[in-house]
């Protein structure tokens, strides 16, 4: 995404804020998320409605080519919505697992980070 922003004429400064979006708004906002589906008990439907709302604030991104505040408020907006889709999946799948191999998923998931990650 970097370079991208990079390549569409964003300064440095400009990619720096855009890029500590997702952070920011995944630390504030997936506990909510994670908290909702909880209490109501519908993991499922809290997953399949921020992934799919996530996905249509993911298409305005395209509408927002030169403006850097609709851009900031486009990928709030998704990072809002998309950050609990990995930890309610991961909870939707750890539930539906045997009890013998609760154990290896978090194993399953470091190596999916490191993965990632590299």
């Amino acid at each position: 995404m970097s370079l991208y922003m990079q390549h569409a004429g964003w300064s440095s400064d400009q990619i720096g804020k855009l890029q500590s979006i997702r952070p920011i708004m995944t630390m504030l906002s997936a506990p909510m998320w994670g908290g909702l589906a909880d209490r109501t008990g519908r993991k499922r439907l809290v997953l399949m409605t921020t992934f799919v709302t996530s996905a249509i604030f993911r298409l305005f991104v395209r509408f927002t080519e030169g403006n850097f505040v609709l851009l900031a408020t486009a990928l709030c907006a998704t990072s809002f919505f998309y950050s609990a889709t990995t930890s309610l999946l991961d909870s939707i799948v750890v539930s539906t697992l045997p009890e013998n191999e609760k154990r290896n998923f978090g194993k399953l998931r470091l190596w999916g980070e490191i993965g990632n990650g590299v």
